[in-house]
């Protein structure tokens, strides 16, 4: 009974550490296709728009960010004077998402929402309201942010991998907008001269806190506006149904077999002491 009993106990510590080492794993993927269906949908409004409602939407967007002021003041500005003008701006779908990010060096498959308070940045990437709406243009610097660290997701967790040279891009509508990583710099938080519109360029900013565990600093990711035909010859494309499998996933599948394996031993050995037992 006794022996019963310690058996009972490994194979629930075992199952329990099982848990506690999978979790971000599952959690994260499970994330993951929360984000591509909410993605699917976006995608799916635009099918309904026409292509002059497309134009006169994104029309709208780049009058909006020429009206903006052209120097950052305030790194967490949120208060913005045409609140409800921004809010509306871009959410065809009318669920606050007003594009898509793809960063295919490291994963990340995210839309893109109004503003950035914790609701958002917990499971999603957010627009910094007192930037240019993500729409390209000349004169224009887009600021887009996400968690680091976070044990449900990995949302920017890698974005201190990217290296000079590497592509990302924002869809909006019908467009897939393409930026180069041409500066990468580490900031305090009330820094915001990284953030400001240089006349005449087109920049989107990736922003995270940095560093891990401690978020004492910001993390800013500069990307400027490349040709599209460049992306494509360095294969930046992929299909938006592609599968990202994280390979931490494996450790609970693999650990399925190998826990019937265990279960299996121990159950032969606690039948043979029994038979060994009685034949004394």
């Amino acid at each position: 009974m006794k022996n019963l009993l310690l058996n009972i106990c490994i194979i629930l510590l075992f199952f329990g550490g099982i848990a506690v080492i999978s979790y971000p794993a599952v959690s994260n993927f499970i994330n993951e296709k929360h984000s591509s269906t909410l993605i699917a949908g976006y995608e799916k409004s635009i099918s309904d728009f026409s292509d002059k409602d497309k134009e006169r939407i994104l029309a709208e967007a780049h009058e909006y960010n020429r009206a903006l002021p052209s120097v950052l003041s305030e790194y967490d500005a949120q208060a913005l004077e045409n609140r409800e003008e921004y809010l509306s701006a871009l959410d065809i779908s009318g669920n606050g998402i007003m594009g898509v990010l793809d960063i295919p060096e490291i994963g990340v498959h995210l839309p893109i929402y109004h503003g950035t308070s914790e609701e958002i940045l917990r499971v999603a990437a957010g627009h910094l309201p007192s930037t240019s709406l993500p729409v390209g243009g000349e004169s224009t610097h887009a600021v887009i942010s996400a968690h680091t660290g976070l044990p449900s997701s990995k949302l920017f967790t890698e974005l201190d991998e990217l290296e000079i040279g590497d592509m990302f891009t924002v869809s909006v509508l019908d467009e897939v907008l393409v930026y180069k990583v041409d500066k990468i710099s580490v900031v305090k938080p009330e820094d915001v001269e990284d953030l400001q519109m240089i006349e005449g360029e087109d920049h989107v900013t990736l922003l995270t806190c940095t560093p891990y565990g401690i978020n004492s600093h910001r993390l800013l990711v500069r990307g400027t506006r490349a040709p599209y035909d460049e992306a494509e010859r360095n294969g930046l494309f992929i299909g938006t149904d592609a599968e990202f499998l994280d390979k931490t996933l494996l450790i609970p599948f693999g650990a399925v077999p190998a826990s019937v394996i265990c279960i299996i031993v121990i159950a032969v050995r606690s039948g043979r002491k029994r038979k060994n037992a009685k034949a004394e």
